[in-house]
């Protein structure tokens, strides 16, 4: 059984996502994707944050995809992101929708 772990993470200059596929015998990365962050508007620590988990979600089917019969994990250190992702859809601003 094959398990891929994507971890999300995002500073002020840019934000970016890695993927690893873990098997009992070994882990290895897969993929890595970073971007910059925009320039006007700066924007906020937790919305750059929020286009990480995104990167990382679009992401992480897709290597499913490619491998076959895996697990997907997302991982984010941001406890502002995961609970704009918890909340209900009617409860989100423009942005975080």
């Amino acid at each position: 059984l094959v398990v891929v772990h994507t971890f999300c993470d995002a500073s002020t200059i840019a934000y970016g996502v890695v993927v690893y596929a873990v098997t009992p015998l070994r882990s290895t990365r897969v993929f890595t994707k970073s971007r910059a962050a925009p320039l006007r508007p700066p924007l906020s620590i937790p919305r750059l944050e929020l286009m990480a988990a995104l990167l990382g979600a679009r992401l992480g089917p897709r290597i499913m995809r490619q491998i076959g019969g895996v697990r997907l994990y997302c991982w984010s250190d941001s406890a502002t992101v995961l609970q704009w992702i918890r909340r209900g859809p009617k409860r989100r601003d423009v942005f975080v929708e």
